[in-house]
């Protein structure tokens, strides 16, 4: 991947909005050490990396898996540098991702849709080994995985798969994936076990 196309897909994975996730994950993490569990600051370093390359994961797949849709629905062509600034407004009134102007990082040609999807695909490659040092070798618990696995597939299953976004179930998979499982894998890794804590936060 060229430096111009991983700007592209910076752009497109939005870190300033990584806060929805960063955020609650270190709140569960400082409401474990609020009930007396010691910091495991090694754990909590590996796990915070995990979120930033899944909450990446989930931003970029979502945004190339809508331009695809609106793209072979016709709603929009397909790359063309002339015109490229008026398709962008165009889609503004189709969907919330265009209105953040990152779909212009595909109208522009400069990142193609199936090399998002590869670095989407690839930071959640890089996620998974993370949960196995956290799991088996630093011992955070044997649903650290699990918990982990259940966000991947919310993530995947917003705009993929079971298109959660498309049925009207977006904003729930949002509550359980950011509002919960978040809170609740900073909680757990940092506690070992599981509270009523995380789900009143």
């Amino acid at each position: 991947m060229r430096f111009e196309e991983f700007k592209g897909w910076l752009s497109l994975a939005s870190p300033p909005k990584f806060s929805t996730t960063l955020i609650p994950f270190v709140l569960g993490s400082v409401l474990a050490w609020s009930e007396g569990h010691s910091p495991d600051f090694l754990s909590f370093f590996i796990s915070l990396l995990a979120v930033i390359l899944l909450t990446a994961f989930c931003f970029v797949l979502n945004a190339s898996s809508v331009y695809e849709d609106l793209r072979n629905s016709r709603i929009l062509p397909a790359h063309d540098s002339t015109h490229h600034r008026h398709h962008r407004t165009h889609l503004s009134g189709f969907h919330t991702t265009a209105t953040t102007g990152r779909f212009e990082e595909f109208l522009s040609g400069r990142i193609s849709v199936e090399k998002a999807i590869f670095g989407a695909y690839l930071c959640a490659a890089l996620a998974i080994p993370l949960g196995f040092i956290l799991q088996f070798i630093l011992n955070t618990g044997e649903l650290t995985l699990p918990i982990g696995l259940i966000g991947i597939f919310i993530a995947y299953s917003y705009s993929r798969g079971l298109k959660l976004s498309y049925i009207g179930l977006g904003e729930l998979a949002l509550a359980i994936g950011v509002g919960f499982i978040t809170i609740l894998s900073g909680f757990y890794i940092q506690a070992h076990s599981i509270s009523i804590t995380p789900l009143i936060a």
